[in-house]
């Protein structure tokens, strides 16, 4: 149906796996992250959503042994696996490790300060000031 070998619409495909398991396709759904995962096994978002599958289907246990195979003890949130660290999050709550919840959650929110800060640190770049110093041929498009 469609032909994405050049690029990764990971987007694209962690959400197909949601809606599926929305339908009640839990089968589809896991089959898709399992092949997935096998083409991309570093792709945060294909293990994501493979985390996620597995929850669904029940396998909390293996949905543990994925996210410990991605996320070691000393690992640092940041964004190339932010969607992990909120996979084990959920993981954490559903089969009841509170400990690992709060680690996991704790990590994605000192993440979320970091980011947070240099946001805002970014701001100052992105601050236009008066409109009137803007003549209109300088903008692009004219």
């Amino acid at each position: 149906m469609f032909a994405w070998e050049e690029e990764s619409p990971s987007d694209i495909r962690f959400l197909l796996a949601s809606a599926l398991e929305g339908q009640g396709k839990t089968q589809e759904s896991l089959n898709l992250c399992r092949e997935w995962t096998a083409k991309e096994p570093d792709n945060p978002y294909a293990v994501a959503a493979l985390v996620y599958a597995k929850m669904n289907a029940n396998d909390l246990e293996g949905a543990e042994e994925i996210v410990k195979q991605h996320i070691s003890d000393s690992a640092v949130c940041d964004e190339d696996n932010d969607v992990i660290f909120a996979a084990a999050v959920r993981l954490y709550q559903k089969n009841g490790n509170k400990e690992m919840e709060k680690k996991m959650d704790n990590a994605r929110e000192e993440y979320d300060k970091k980011l947070g800060a240099y946001l805002m640190g970014l701001g100052d770049e992105f601050e236009f000031g008066d409109e009137e110093e803007f003549v209109d041929d300088e903008l692009p498009f004219n």
